[in-house]
């Protein structure tokens, strides 16, 4: 597989534009990106304080902190540290190299503003994979108009997405 590059990001800024004029837009990915540490207030605002102090950002970093402006959407991962004793960093790590026995941050959550988050972490458990399980449990409130011109709120649940595109929402 050929790295992504600036084409792929400019694809994928495409097709966020797209969708957030649809409504809260939540993206998910292994970008193959260091961001290090936020450099500005503008940043810190995007990608949180607790970012990878061990690495600098790379040219998908570069890529991804420009898609993350551009698009005023904001990485969930540098916005809170793991509490848990057996993580000796002090940021979420999604990728361990067994041979350089490094540890990295390059899968990522993004999110609009029309979206509440309610947890994030990183799942360390073996899935034979060197990347783990990167989760967030995400509230979006999106509203719908009536006929009549009045105001519903549609409540998405994650079974809904699971099941496939073509499902019906389930009201609140």
């Amino acid at each position: 597989n050929a790295p992504a590059g600036p084409q792929a990001f400019e694809d994928l800024t495409t097709q966020i534009r797209k969708y957030k004029k649809l409504g809260s837009t939540v993206v998910l990915g292994d970008f193959n990106a260091w961001l290090g540490q936020a450099r500005n207030a503008e940043e810190r605002d995007n990608m949180g304080p607790f970012g990878d102090r061990s690495h600098k950002r790379n040219r998908n970093g570069k890529l991804l902190t420009t898609l993350l402006e551009t698009c005023e959407m904001k990485s969930l991962n540098g916005f809170s540290q793991p509490t848990d004793e057996d993580v000796t960093e002090n940021f979420w790590f999604t990728r361990y190299d067994p041979v350089n026995q490094s540890r990295t941050m390059i899968d990522y959550i993004l999110v609009d503003s029309g979206v509440q988050v309610d947890e994030f972490g990183v799942d360390y458990t073996d899935l034979g994979s060197d990347h783990h399980l990167v989760w967030s449990v995400l509230r979006s409130t999106r509203l719908a108009w009536r006929r009549r011109g009045r105001r519903r709120r549609k409540r998405y649940r994650s079974e809904k997405f699971l099941s496939g595109p073509n499902q019906t929402d389930t009201e609140a």
